[in-house]
This record gives structure tokens, C-alpha cells and sequence, in this order.
């Protein structure tokens, strides 16, 4: 029985619907009200289009033929002497390339004489210690031949 009661007293959303329908139809009315008007004056609602394609702006004027021609030359003369530069950089690489490569061929074919040489002064040295060491032992029999003499 409760739950009749409730039901009973509440009002049903049909009313809140009915409501909704209408001001939904009236504003479809106004709508087409406004496209009639429109229609019949010939009036054109305002439409932009986004971003603007035909915008217009203003440019810097527009350069001389003679200041194009300036300026190719300019850049024409400059690369000229940068070439130049380049080439005579390559040339004198070339150069110091050439003298370290003489050097080097002069160092490599000297490297056996001065090996020989060192080799030849070590066994000079080497005989001269061996003959010390041999006069050496050679005084020091004397000592012992001596001391045992005694």
C-alpha cells in the first residue's frame, strides 16, 4: 500500500517531455521564421571561412632586374675567390705532402747505416769493457799468486 501512495503522488517525466517537445518546435519555427526573412530581402548571413584564404597582406616592394644582376655578380666574384683560395690550399698540401714524403724516404733509407753504426760502437764498447775485465782478472791471479807465495 505504501508504494501506492508514493507512485500516486509522483508526477510522471511525461509532463517535463511534453514541455521539452514544445520549445524544441517552437524554436525549429523561429529558425525557419529567420531563414524566410532572409530568403525573401535576399540577405546573405555573414560566413567566414577560417583560416581566411583570401586575406590580404602587405609585401615589401618588389626588387630591380639590375639589383638581381648586383647581386650575382657579388656572389659570382665571391665564389671565384673561394675556389681560388681552395685551390691554392690543395696545392700547397700537395707540396708538404711531397717534402714530408722526400723526408721520409731519406729517413728509411738511412736507418740501416745508423742501425749498423750503433750496432758496430756497441761492439766497440762491449770489447773495450771485455778487455778491461780481462786485464782485471789478469791482475787479480797476480794478487792471488802472490798472496799464496806468502
Amino acid at each position: 500500500m505504501r508504494i501506492d501512495l508514493i507512485l500516486g503522488q509522483v508526477e510522471p517525466p511525461v509532463g517535463i517531455a511534453a514541455w521539452l517537445a514544445c520549445a524544441a518546435f517552437v524554436m525549429m519555427l523561429a529558425n525557419q521564421a529567420l531563414r524566410l526573412k532572409e530568403k525573401l530581402l535576399r540577405e546573405k548571413r555573414s560566413q567566414e571561412i577560417f583560416p581566411q584564404p583570401l586575406e590580404i597582406r602587405p609585401v615589401c616592394d618588389p626588387v630591380s632586374k639590375d639589383y638581381c644582376d648586383r647581386n650575382q655578380r657579388t656572389s659570382l666574384r665571391r665564389i671565384e675567390t673561394l675556389e681560388q683560395e681552395l685551390k691554392e690550399l690543395r696545392q700547397e698540401r700537395r707540396e708538404t705532402a711531397a717534402k714530408l714524403d722526400r723526408r721520409l724516404e731519406g729517413v728509411t733509407r738511412d736507418m740501416p747505416e745508423m742501425e749498423r753504426r750503433l750496432n758496430a760502437a756497441n761492439e766497440a764498447r762491449l770489447e773495450k769493457v771485455h778487455t778491461r775485465i780481462n786485464e782485471i782478472l789478469g791482475e787479480v791471479r797476480e794478487l792471488r799468486g802472490a798472496i799464496n807465495n806468502l
